[in-house]
């Protein structure tokens, strides 16, 4: 087997090692974001479906430190999460090249405030990971808000306004964790809020991904002495775009 065949192998059976960390940070991470939509239905669940203008400022603000909290929470987990990714990778690549060559020629050589330096840059969408958990923490704020106000001004239950915000209920149980604990509840389907879960899910997927390349790459570039090319090997499936499979064995 070539060099380049069994670097290609070491990379895509990395690549494996990579979807399970981050398919592991949103279980992890998005476990805060189904708390917050468990105390959101215990505080609607503890309210009348007649409130007046006082007692509905009050439940108002309670949801609000509720989504505060979260997405707080999930965004210093995500961060502590990839600060203790970024070496990984660093070393996972080294160890893929040196395989490849059957030879000790690479070893990390980033520091510590240069693999900080990684997650805490990564952009996401052209913004920060940091910026997008603080837009999506506004964006469901503001849906839950006048989700609630929508339904309180047409004289809704508070189990249809639960129902439109947080999903149905399905009959079936699900588990989550959070902090380390297993939490168990009725699993939802639908609803306002799984939208913010499902773009919660999109920053995670996204940082994962730009903090592993960024590291790749300047691993590589902190070994120019020994690498010559970089050769683009694209999957070439239904999935791919036309760009992506137009750079598939270009050096």
């Amino acid at each position: 087997m070539s060099v380049v065949s069994r670097m290609e192998d070491g990379v895509f059976d990395h690549a494996i090692d990579i979807s399970r960390f981050e398919e592991g940070m949103k279980r992890r991470t998005i476990g805060f974001l189904k708390e917050m939509s468990d105390d959101i239905n215990r505080l609607l669940s503890d309210s009348p479906t007649q409130l007046q203008a006082g007692r509905l400022n009050a439940l108002l603000g309670q949801v609000d430190n509720v989504i505060v909290d979260a997405h707080r929470s999930a965004k210093i987990d995500m961060r502590s999460q990839l600060l203790d990714f970024a070496p990984v990778e660093e070393k996972a690549t080294t160890k893929i090249m040196n395989d490849s060559l059957q030879a000790k020629v690479f070893s990390p050589t980033m520091t510590e405030a240069q693999l900080r330096a990684v997650v805490d840059d990564s952009l996401v969408r052209g913004a920060l990971a940091s910026d997008w958990w603080d837009r999506l923490e506004g964006n469901t704020k503001n849906k839950v808000t006048k989700g609630i106000q929508l339904g309180i001004a047409e004289g809704e239950s508070m189990s249809q306004i639960k129902t439109r915000l947080l999903g149905r209920t399905t009959g079936e149980f699900e588990t989550y964790e959070v902090g380390g604990k297993t939490r168990r509840r009725m699993k939802r389907v639908g609803g306002w809020i799984q939208v913010s879960n499902r773009e919660a899910e999109a920053v995670i997927r996204t940082s994962v991904h730009n903090v592993a390349s960024t590291v790749r790459d300047q691993t590589y570039l902190n070994n120019l002495d020994v690498i010559d090319q970089v050769e683009s090997v694209a999957t070439l499936d239904g999935r791919t775009t036309p760009l992506c499979a137009s750079y598939d064995g270009l050096r």
